[in-house]
């Protein structure tokens, strides 16, 4: 598989406060990739600088082989790559249609149609309730929501920051099953997660981050196994 996404000895913060420091990692065209740390790591700045919404220090940036690290968020919509951020941020006052809507705002409408049948398709349960606003929602569904928003752009890459943060289990559980299923219909996934078990279980590789500079790499079926991995993040 090719590259397709990669940040190389990226440094970034915000004022005078530097969260990473040299981080690298690499994303194959077509796999789940995992990022993993504990809170304040800094997974979410990596997911921050890669959308675009947080410039570089020092480092390069290349999304499908061009450096991208001046380039505009919403032009790095257009061009592939869209995040879905933590904490979801719905459009609250919005129905569930005009934030999915919101998300394909960069495509031709006649294309902004056709997807939303197929994210319909993928997420029944919001066709079921596309006039409700929002903020009405369950936490679970206002993830689905998030997801169907994100997926709405077409992208190629979709960058998912803490998808099951203060979900109940079966609705993680479900989550993972619907990353699991965006993938296998063609767009390629990094994760930030901090179920690290079902994360690694899920992904096919994976970075590992501690205060902001990178700690371990590889399969993420061995970083499972690993020791250090097992006892720092899976207290075992």
């Amino acid at each position: 598989m090719t590259v397709l996404l990669s940040m190389e000895l990226v440094a970034a913060g915000y004022g005078d406060a530097e969260v990473l420091r040299e981080v690298s990692l690499s994303v194959r065209e077509g796999s789940i990739t995992a990022l993993l740390g504990a809170n304040g790591a800094g997974k979410t700045t990596v997911m921050r600088v890669l959308a675009g919404m947080l410039p570089p220090r020092n480092g390069i940036v290349r999304f499908a082989g061009n450096d991208v690290a001046g380039v505009a968020a919403w032009d790095r919509v257009a061009a592939g790559l869209a995040l879905v951020p933590e904490g979801r941020q719905v459009f609250a006052d919005f129905t569930i249609e005009e934030n999915l809507r919101i998300g394909g705002c960069r495509r031709p409408a006649a294309k902004r149609t056709a997807r939303l049948d197929e994210i319909y398709a993928l997420f029944p349960r919001l066709l079921e309730r596309r006039r409700q606003l929002a903020g009405s929602l369950s936490g679970g569904e206002q993830q689905m929501l998030a997801l169907g928003r994100g997926l709405m752009s077409e992208p190629r890459l979709l960058l998912l920051d803490e998808p099951t943060l203060g979900l109940a289990p079966a609705m993680a559980a479900a989550v993972f099953d619907l990353i699991r299923r965006i993938r296998e219909a063609g767009t390629t996934i990094l994760i930030a997660e901090q179920d690290v078990r079902t994360t690694l279980q899920t992904a096919d590789h994976a970075f590992v981050i501690e205060n902001g500079r990178n700690v371990l790499a590889g399969p993420a079926a061995a970083l499972l196994d690993d020791a250090a991995v097992r006892e720092s993040y899976l207290g075992m």
